[in-house]
This record gives C-alpha cells, sequence and structure tokens, in this order.
C-alpha cells in the first residue's frame, strides 16, 4: 500500500525541477533555430521563403526580426530572465508558424484523425509547452529569482527602516 501511495504521490519540489528543465530545453531549441535562420546563408533563404509562402509583407525583414526573436527570447528563455515574456513571444511565434504554415501540412480526415495527425505537429508541443512557462514561471534555477530577490531587497530594507 505504501508503495502505491508513493506511485501515485506528486512530490512538491521536483515540479520545479522539470520546469527548469524544460524552459532550459525549450529556450535552446528557440536559440538554435533563431541562430540558423539568423547566422547561415541557407537558414536566412528558407526562413525567407517561408515567409514569402505565407504572403507576410516584406518577407525579408519579417523573417529577420522572427529568427530575431526567436534566437534572443530562446537565449533569454534558456536562462531564466524575462521567462514569462519570452514564452509567451515565442507562444505567439509557435501559434502563428501552427496556423499559418504547419496546420496546412494536414490532409483531409475525420475529426479524430485529424487531430491526431495536429498533436503530432511540433508546433503544437512548443506551444503547449511555452503557455505551461507563462502560466507557472520558469521554475527555481533560472535569473527571475536572482532578479527578483534584487528587486525585492530595497523594498525589505526601506519596510524594516520604516517599521
Amino acid at each position: 500500500m505504501v508503495l502505491l501511495l508513493r506511485a501515485l504521490d506528486s512530490p512538491t519540489r521536483l515540479p520545479f525541477l522539470s520546469i527548469s528543465l524544460v524552459r532550459v530545453a525549450l529556450g535552446l531549441f528557440f536559440a538554435a533555430s533563431g541562430w540558423n535562420k539568423t547566422v547561415t546563408a541557407p537558414g536566412r533563404a528558407a526562413m525567407a521563403e517561408t515567409i514569402r509562402s505565407i504572403g507576410a509583407p516584406v518577407p525579408e525583414l519579417t523573417a529577420a526580426v522572427v529568427a530575431g526573436c526567436e534566437l534572443v527570447f530562446g537565449v533569454l528563455l534558456a536562462v531564466g530572465l524575462v521567462t514569462r515574456a519570452a514564452a509567451a513571444v515565442l507562444g505567439v511565434i509557435s501559434t502563428v508558424a501552427l496556423t499559418t504554415v504547419a496546420v496546412h501540412q494536414l490532409g483531409p480526415a475525420d475529426a479524430v484523425t485529424w487531430y491526431g495527425d495536429l498533436l503530432y505537429l511540433p508546433e503544437v508541443l512548443y506551444l503547449l509547452l511555452a503557455v505551461v512557462l507563462v502560466a507557472l514561471g520558469g521554475g527555481p534555477f533560472g535569473l527571475d529569482r536572482v532578479l527578483r530577490a534584487r528587486v525585492a531587497a530595497p523594498r525589505v530594507r526601506r519596510a524594516r527602516q520604516t517599521g
């Protein structure tokens, strides 16, 4: 019975370690993707072609901005600095990629098959992970925690001086 209870228990400390792992992995993915689309000629060309294919205005500029956002916000997410904002931006990028490009790769099918195929698209996973990070933050192993402590420290000192 004790083993069953332990198997069903959700420890309170480990989820934040998992969230930190998700944050770092997703951030590094977007940073690497953004780097490839920003720095390498084939990556820039492929990104510009993708943007052009969806009919976005000024495709080269749009591609550069989106790729730059992936790189910058991916790095911010990986180090856990302004995690919620970075995750929100990357979630928007994932949503746009999902609705303008990826979802059109799905073929006609009944609703259950279409839904199953939709969930195989990586953009769905990126979006869901970004939503979790927006909701829960980046866990205890990021720079947000350091920044929060620095911002809170003067308030605590003032409160002690006046109280």
